[in-house]
């Protein structure tokens, strides 16, 4: 594996070769974003506006390059979750080991069940 943080449940369960599907999110690595904040009204601080080190488009056009990759080479089912610069996918413990290379992910956590 890579630099890639790899959430301690997941990595357990990759050691144990395990090979069961299971939901993940993978997060991207994309420029990093800041939002602003003002003092409101009231007195609290609220959000202004958010800043970039890229254009909004540069932040799209990576995750697409992902969700490419693991939809369209692992032909994995994917849910891109824009805001959160992250794909939801359910993948095997291989599907995992393989997506851990790719040098685009920053990390990668369970799907949460709400």
């Amino acid at each position: 594996m890579n630099n890639t943080y790899c959430d301690p449940a997941l990595a357990a369960w990759l050691r144990d070769e395990g090979d069961d599907i299971r939901e993940v999110i993978v997060e991207a690595h994309l420029p990093q974003r800041q939002i602003l904040m003002r003092l409101g009204e009231k007195g609290r601080m609220v959000p202004d506006r958010m800043v970039s080190a890229s254009p909004p488009a540069e932040r799209v056009r990576l995750l697409e390059e992902l969700n490419h990759f693991l939809a369209g080479q692992m032909h994995l089912t994917t849910t891109v979750l824009k805001a959160a610069g992250a794909i939801a996918v359910r993948a095997s413990g291989e599907d995992v080991r393989h997506i851990l290379e790719h040098p685009m992910v920053k990390a990668i956590r369970p799907n949460r069940k709400l």
